[in-house]
């Protein structure tokens, strides 16, 4: 009786390990699957961190590009307008100008008139010795 409860126990263990090595090697494939689908969203990740990466760079690139003709546009810009404010400021000089003409030539004529006074009397002063 012993020997058969025995054989029944060693049967019994027997299927156990049989069960436990099915289980162990159920296991090891699901490890296995589970680090594939890892490695590959790790891949996938890093593919998408290197296309994002890019992008960025490229993004930089396009902004630096921009600030430059930003630069040089508001370099033109400042010197278009140094430009203008020297325009102006000749225009004003020679509007200046344009408004004292009249007063100008009126002071130019009485000294003319003067003059040609002085030179009469002069005249007259000379002709008299």
């Amino acid at each position: 009786r012993s020997v058969r409860m025995a054989d029944a126990l060693c049967a019994e263990a027997a299927q156990l390990v049989h069960h436990n090595n099915h289980v162990v090697h159920q296991v090891k494939e699901n490890c296995r699957a589970a680090h594939n689908k890892v490695d590959k969203a790790l891949q996938k990740s890093c593919r998408d961190i290197v296309a994002v990466q890019h992008k960025v760079e490229m993004a930089l690139s396009n902004i630096e590009s921009q600030v430059t003709k930003m630069k040089a546009g508001l370099h033109e810009t400042e010197v278009s307008m140094k430009e203008a404010q020297r325009r102006e400021v000749v225009n004003e000089r020679r509007r200046e100008i344009r408004r004292k003409r009249p007063h100008t030539e009126m002071i130019a004529d009485e000294v003319a008139a003067a003059l040609e006074s002085e030179s009469l009397q002069v005249r007259g002063c000379l002709e008299e010795l």
